[in-house]
């Protein structure tokens, strides 16, 4: 199983202008992506199955104070928005894929980036940016913070666990 390693973000002005929080996560994969966005497209396929439930009782809450819902987001990508999971792309290379969005508590971007170690085996950072705007986003961002770890540490755990049964198969 690959190690998951908690690594300094990069708060790139370039990704987020302004961004004041982030956290970044890093993962050895046993077969490469080609590209960020087969990445991004492995993530969406790969979130911890315990999120579903969590996000809809996020929207639940969420909802009352005016904050943008999942159900919304998948409405824009159903529309026709180039999105990964239910993310808008902000921007995309083949190394670096940027998704998020901009709400009133915070904007918030998600970036995956292929790169690779010493060793040349593929590294596959997970970045989370927040510009947070009011006390709102602090405190949003307090109560997450516990399942926010836990979500990108699964993510990229799946995500391993999928690229190594390509190795195996």
């Amino acid at each position: 199983m690959a190690a998951i390693t908690e690594v300094t973000p990069n708060l790139d002005p370039d990704i987020l202008p302004g961004a004041d929080w982030g956290d970044a996560y890093e993962a050895i994969m046993a077969h490469p992506f080609a590209t960020a966005r087969e990445a991004g497209d492995c993530m969406g396929r790969n979130l911890p199955g315990w999120m579903q439930p969590m996000l809809k009782l996020r929207d639940g809450l969420t909802s009352l104070a005016g904050l943008k819902g999942t159900d919304e987001l998948r409405a824009q990508a159903d529309a026709g928005m180039d999105a990964v999971a239910f993310f808008p792309i902000i921007s995309e290379t083949d190394e670096r894929l940027v998704v998020g969005t901009d709400d009133k508590h915070f904007d918030f971007r998600l970036v995956l980036e292929l790169d690779e170690n010493g060793s040349g085996q593929q590294v596959l950072r997970m970045t989370t940016l927040l510009k947070r705007h009011n006390f709102g986003g602090r405190a949003y961002l307090a109560v997450i913070m516990p399942f926010h770890r836990e979500a990108c540490r699964g993510s990229l755990k799946n995500m391993a666990a999928e690229r190594a049964g390509l190795v195996a198969a």
